[in-house]
């Protein structure tokens, strides 16, 4: 997997994520500073496994003032509710 590079800002959310995701980084960014880089990495099908394996390699790149945001549910819907609790933690977020 290739690397991710980090702009120099402030604070960076990179969100990892199912097609549930879509967007979201987008609207995210209506609602912060300049001082944060948001970037979406959108994986349409994917299930958690996989985008927990991408997220690992997203990470080396984050310092401690970053957020990597792990968004899935649209696979593992009939597993649980994670669809649900995805909802409910963007809401949170914003």
């Amino acid at each position: 997997m290739r690397n991710i590079l980090i702009a120099k800002k402030d604070h960076c959310i990179i969100i990892v994520g199912d097609s549930l995701s879509k967007d979201c980084a987008t609207n995210m960014k209506s609602y912060l500073s300049n001082n944060y880089r948001v970037q979406g990495l959108v994986k349409p099908g994917t299930c958690l496994d996989i985008l927990t394996k991408v997220a690992i390699n997203v990470i080396k790149n984050l310092t401690k003032n970053d957020l990597l945001i792990l968004w899935s549910g649209a696979k593992d819907v009939a597993k649980n509710d994670r669809y649900y609790e995805s909802i409910q933690v963007y809401g949170r977020l914003c």
